[in-house]
């Protein structure tokens, strides 16, 4: 009797995560996802359109998942001390992903009603929330929110590129804390 084997799409994209994780976004293609899987590659259409929708699924996954973690991480903080903890949140959780976090750079491929778009925007949503319950801002709020999440995002990516270890530059949860809190303290 031959065993089934049961696939979602679920597991497929976990697949492909992991394949994305350990040899980064060029190296998934269906035919690496179904040598993975032990399937065919057309097995892979049955979840997935094209590798386009794959990559949405992937990226969709990671904004929610980020999301829940702020959303839990968050409770109880506000101001200063939340945005902080938001840059601590968001890092750590990036650096996990190794390089799956490439996903976020195919973002632009994306219409503004697609499923990743809308989950980055309540990602990023959380930080309008954070400066909204502030009074006294000191800066324009869309420059601090572009400044915040360009500092955020940029040192993570670059940092889980490797790109300060080729440079010997300092790059640890105190230099990334040190950003954080000079561009917070401009803003609150």
């Amino acid at each position: 009797m031959t065993k089934r084997r049961v696939l979602d799409k679920d597991k497929v994209a976990q697949a492909a995560a992991d394949i994305v994780k350990e040899s980064g976004l060029p190296a998934l293609t269906f035919g690496t996802l179904a040598k993975k899987l032990d399937i065919k590659s057309q097995s892979v259409y049955n979840y997935f359109h094209n590798l386009d929708s794959l990559l949405e699924y992937l990226g969709t996954c990671l904004m929610r998942d980020l999301y829940a973690e702020l959303a839990t991480g968050l409770i109880g903080l506000s101001g200063k001390e939340a945005l902080l903890k938001y840059g601590e949140i968001a890092r750590t959780f990036f650096l996990a992903q190794g390089k799956l976090v490439g996903t976020i750079q195919t973002i632009q491929n994306y219409p503004k009603d697609s499923d990743f778009v809308q989950s980055m925007e309540k990602v990023l949503g959380i930080i309008g929330k954070i400066m909204d319950g502030e009074k006294d801002i000191k800066v324009d709020r869309v420059t601090f929110l572009q400044a915040f999440i360009s500092q955020v995002l940029g040192f993570t990516l670059v940092e889980s590129m490797g790109f300060f270890d080729t440079y010997d530059v300092p790059h640890n949860t105190a230099s990334f804390r040190k950003m954080l809190e000079t561009t917070a303290d401009a803003f609150i």
